[in-house]
């Protein structure tokens, strides 16, 4: 789903770079891994411009954490999240996290499945906002790249594989084609030109009277 919206963001923004970056900025609050994944192979290709993807993915990523931290303060004020807060195993997480911020907001981009609940925790717990801000954007900065140039590289691979694949399979086949023809065409014998053809048996000899 990921790749076929971006293919197809690919083409409604040709030639235009501030388009591209708006539409895969946006497409990194649903799924920025996914994103980041496609618009390496996408850069692989030169199909997109990979500065600008990977300006929109970075900056589209910190966004989406700093949201996610909002609505966390934000559901801590609401009538349901003082109640929820008021339990006690809900109260313990939270202070676990104050105590371990640092750990546990830097963790979670590197660990699959934590970054919206822990994201959403630090908002709800009040965490120091400038803190967590830093922490978002180094551990974006070196994880966002890093799986963009992982895709890049690994579609760049991929195009030069298939290329040599196909070399084998040509040379492989023209092989094959002369394994085959090259003994029939040296072995055969020489016709001897306006020789009558030879039966290929001799007929059998009439019985005496």
């Amino acid at each position: 789903m990921i790749a076929e919206t971006l293919a197809t963001l690919v083409q409604l923004a040709s030639g235009q770079p501030a388009l591209l970056f708006l539409g895969i900025m946006l497409l990194t609050f649903l799924l920025e891994d996914a994103v980041a994944l496609a618009s390496g192979l996408l850069a692989s290709q030169m199909l997109i411009d990979p500065g600008v993807a990977l300006a929109a993915l970075v900056f589209g990523t910190v966004v989406g954490d700093l949201g996610l931290y909002g609505i966390g303060r934000h559901a801590a004020g609401t009538r349901i999240g003082r109640r929820l807060g008021a339990a006690r195993g809900v109260a313990s997480a939270t202070d676990w996290l104050a105590r371990r911020s640092t750990l546990a907001v830097a963790s979670a981009r590197f660990l699959p499945g934590l970054r919206l609940p822990v994201y959403l925790a630090s908002g709800y717990a009040a965490l120091p906002f400038g803190r967590f801000a830093a922490i978002v954007s180094l551990t974006c900065l070196a994880w966002t790249p890093g799986t963009f140039f992982l895709a890049h590289r690994a579609g760049s691979a991929s195009a030069d594989i298939v290329h040599a694949v196909a070399m084998v399979g040509i040379v492989i086949l023209l092989i094959s084609g002369a394994a085959r023809w090259l003994p029939r065409l040296l072995l055969a014998p020489a016709k001897t030109p306006g020789a009558a053809p030879q039966p290929a048996y001799a007929p059998a000899s009439s019985a005496a009277h």
